[in-house]
């Protein structure tokens, strides 16, 4: 059942499947993500952060159009119960595969850009939580129940965008502090490692957009 482990081993949450044994995320010698040494080693991942915090302002408005044009009846499997949380997958094998450049050059820009250095870009994407209508449309509370990619390894930037005044989205992942998303402000994380999350909303809007490049 879901209660077995390995000692110096990391896990996926049992509670994603709970009729299954526990899946090995990362391997026990790999480095907790985040980390001071690897981001010395590995300037390119510092880099592609700064690009994105610099340059967060056309890539909102970007995403702002993007959501005007969206569908909502395309929605994130944690949140079908409710329909209130989306994601929108933008490019994916860098922008050389599927891209939607037309409608987010400054995206596909920095992409090109992280590739450049080294990187590969698996896939972009943006989740958009609550909603910039009335606070009727949406629910004041969600939660993500906790997940985790089965690629060992997988490292997500997280570029939050938007956040309107009196929402909070945090992140809560295992073995590291929560992190509150912030407007113009991105992180690295190991998408492999069991993490959840919560979002409150109060007032007229409610919309929280944040693009994830893996």
């Amino acid at each position: 059942g879901g209660s077995r482990g390995v000692a110096g081993a990391l896990w996926d949450d049992p509670r994603r499947y709970p009729m299954n044994d526990w899946i090995p995320a990362i391997a026990a010698e790999a480095p907790v993500f985040p980390h001071d040494e690897f981001m010395k080693k590995h300037p390119e991942f510092q880099d592609a952060k700064d690009l994105f915090e610099q340059y967060w302002e056309p890539l909102r408005d970007e995403l702002l159009q993007v959501i005007q044009d969206y569908k909502p009846d395309q929605v994130n499997g944690y949140c079908k119960d409710n329909g209130w949380c989306e994601n929108v997958f933008l490019a994916m094998e860098g922008c050389g595969f599927i891209s939607f450049c037309f409608y987010v050059p400054s995206l596909c820009q920095i992409v090109e850009q992280m590739e450049a250095q080294g990187l590969r870009v698996l896939r972009a994407s943006a989740s958009f939580a609550g909603s910039n209508h009335a606070p009727g449309d949406t629910r004041p509370l969600m939660y993500i129940k906790p997940h985790a990619s089965h690629l060992p390894g997988r490292l997500r930037m997280s570029c939050t965008v938007v956040v309107s005044e009196g929402t909070s989205s945090t992140i809560r992942l295992e073995n590291e502090e929560p992190r509150v998303y912030q407007a113009g402000r991105c992180f690295w994380f190991d998408e492999s490692r069991t993490h959840e999350m919560d979002f409150a909303a109060t007032g007229n809007q409610t919309l929280r957009a944040t693009l994830y490049v893996d």
